[in-house]
């Protein structure tokens, strides 16, 4: 019977592990922060912020909401609020009536739209290189600063996708290039992806002409592409 307990025990801690396992470092991170806020907002009104219930956190999503917080925010600070209590072995109803449908009562009063970052346009990135080409700077940063922008203009990549790009993880191909992404902030499960940059019909602005000639000036053989 002792040992049935003991396994089970261990079940319970190799459960918790997974669920941690299941998201990224930084993720969990984040969970944890906005736990954070949650914990300092219930020890100035009294309330039990582990484990909490559905009230309390309607009524926090209320108070982020009444200090200009987006719909966005609110529905990544619910989610970090279950997340955390499924890692420590509570259940917390984020979906319960009260909550969504104060959500719902938010989002009317806000409205849905809320303006996001804007991506940079055809005619600005050409401006933005024509820039850098008139800078009076050495010639071979202006060439890793302009591969930088295209190649991150062309494969939509993130910023931090950008700078942990390795040499290993680009390959030329006759139709351009591959670049293999190892980890990234929408990847989870950590199975990485790969990305197909085509060459350009306008030279100047080719993403994969000009990566291959960061390369060949640079003579990186090894490590991250883009370093200072």
């Amino acid at each position: 019977m002792n040992e049935l307990i003991t396994d089970i025990k261990a079940l319970q801690d190799q459960t918790l592990n997974n669920l941690k396992s299941s998201k990224a470092n930084n993720t969990i991170r984040a969970y944890r922060s906005d736990f954070k806020d949650f914990s300092v907002f219930c020890a100035k009104n009294g309330f039990k912020s582990f484990p909490t219930d559905s009230k309390i956190v309607a009524l926090y999503l209320t108070y982020l909401s009444s200090k200009g917080a987006k719909i966005s925010t609110l529905k990544r600070r619910l989610v970090s609020l279950g997340v955390i209590h499924k890692l420590k072995g509570h259940y917390l109803d984020t979906k319960h009536p009260i909550i969504i449908e104060n959500l719902m009562g938010i989002k009317r009063k806000k409205g849905s739209f809320q303006q996001g970052k804007k991506p940079i346009l055809i005619n600005q990135l050409k401006s933005i290189i024509n820039v850098i080409d008139n800078e009076k700077t050495k010639e071979i940063k202006k060439i890793r600063d302009k591969t930088l922008i295209l190649v991150g203009f062309g494969g939509g990549f993130r910023r931090t996708e950008l700078v942990s790009i390795d040499y290993n993880d680009v390959e030329l191909v006759p139709e351009g290039v591959k670049i293999a992404i190892r980890r990234s902030k929408t990847d989870q499960f950590g199975e990485g992806m790969v990305k197909g940059l085509p060459y350009f019909s306008n030279q100047n602005y080719c993403p994969v002409l000009h990566l291959k000639k960061w390369l060949e000036i640079s003579n990186i053989k090894s490590g991250a592409i883009f370093r200072k």
